[in-house]
């Protein structure tokens, strides 16, 4: 076990608690969006779950997680309820903390110990909790985000010029790749195994849709025009009322506001939309005369295309196909992170927000929502047939 590993985890538990940080208690046990669970929740979930895999798994310690399975299991905690349940929201944070510090000593005598626990090995417990803590800071900004939208009123900023110019696309011949990882440390069961994949030709957008190319869809009357959405996502239109993304307000015929996790802030034309459903990605790209890229044509362009990685930073991609098991899928180190939701109503997404942690920023990483969610920081890039 490294100590840049240890480091690596004890950053994420430090940015769980910077995140809520002179938040209200009365905010903190509030459920701001019926798919996100109240910010209290997520610290004491995290700190149950180092010590869930730490000190129940690795050292047979039950004490300190049987009493709280039926709060911070997930499957066994009604997100409604989790709030109220958890408790006085600083006394889970002060339990937090502590159990982050004791857990950095436990790891550091397991490796002075040099422990064979076969989780130990290759830094992959470590590396394993410390992506857990990132995913739950980036949904902790997630609800930040709402909380922002109930507390704040809309700011008249200029409304950024709509693109309506051709996207400029990069041409990948067919071939066959390597997909997926077998990094024993860092990859997640879904990422695994890696195997070979044919591609056919294709072209994919050099960037993801910005947030002036969106407007143009918007302005263009794009959610009032049934060609652009399969029937399913009409459905889901007309039901939802839905004409903005997720975080943006119109507050004037030439003026829009995006509400971001710290408040209020223009909408910046060139930077990547989010706040978008599966089905307004999908009906953007029919606009757009285009389709949403598959993750094997995705993954394609992040290992042939230099610096697509770097293009992609700033918002999460809906991909064409449902999240999918690879062949010879095998789940580890439990049954319940990918394989419920192997069920062909996810949507996988691929890339990164802003907002997502840097352990997680690789071209591998799957990332997997039911189609109608708007509240994760999601948008879309453009492909074509060749």
């Amino acid at each position: 076990m490294t100590g840049s590993a240890l480091k690596e985890l004890e950053d994420s538990q430090s940015r769980l608690l910077d995140l809520v940080s002179g938040i209200p208690a009365t905010d903190l046990s509030r459920q701001y969006h019926p798919d996100l669970s109240p910010l209290v929740w997520h610290l004491g979930h995290t700190a149950f779950m180092e010590a869930f895999w730490i000190r129940k798994t690795v050292m047979g310690d039950r004490r300190i997680t049987e009493p709280l399975e039926s709060l911070y299991r997930p499957e066994l905690s009604p997100k409604t309820r989790r709030g109220v349940r958890a408790g006085d929201p600083e006394q889970v944070l002060c339990f937090a903390s502590r159990l982050y510090r004791e857990h950095l000593d436990l790891l550091a005598e397991l490796q002075a110990q040099r422990s064979a626990h076969a989780l130990l090995q290759n830094d992959y417990l470590v590396q394993f909790l410390a992506q857990h803590n990132q995913q739950h800071a980036e949904t902790v900004s997630q609800v930040l985000q709402q909380r922002a939208k109930e507390q704040n009123d809309p700011q008249g900023f200029p409304m950024p010029s709509p693109d309506r110019e051709p996207t400029r696309v990069h041409e990948l011949s067919a071939q066959e790749i390597w997909l997926g990882s077998d990094d024993s440390a860092l990859a997640y069961d879904n990422e695994r195994p890696r195997h070979r994949q044919k591609v056919d030709a294709f072209a994919i957008a050099a960037a993801p849709v910005s947030n002036a190319q969106y407007l143009a869809f918007i302005l263009d009357g794009g959610y009032a025009d049934r060609r652009f959405w399969s029937v399913e996502g009409w459905n889901w239109r007309t039901e939802s009322a839905r004409t903005l993304p997720d975080s943006w307000c119109r507050t004037g015929p030439e003026d829009i506001c995006c509400m971001a996790p710290s408040g209020p802030e223009p909408v910046q034309g060139t930077d990547s939309v989010t706040g978008l459903a599966f089905y307004e990605a999908e009906a953007y790209a029919r606009y757009a005369d285009a389709r949403l890229p598959c993750e094997v044509e995705w993954e394609t362009a992040a290992q042939r295309i230099p610096d697509f990685l770097a293009s992609s930073g700033r918002a999460w991609e809906w991909c064409a196909n449902a999240f999918y098991p690879y062949p010879g899928f095998q789940p580890f180190p439990y049954d319940g992170y990918s394989q419920p939701w192997f069920d062909g109503k996810h949507r996988s997404l691929r890339g990164a927000s802003r907002f997502t942690g840097a352990k997680l920023r690789r071209a591998t990483f799957r990332n997997f929502y039911l189609p109608d969610k708007r509240h994760v920081f999601a948008g879309a890039r453009l492909a074509y047939d060749r």
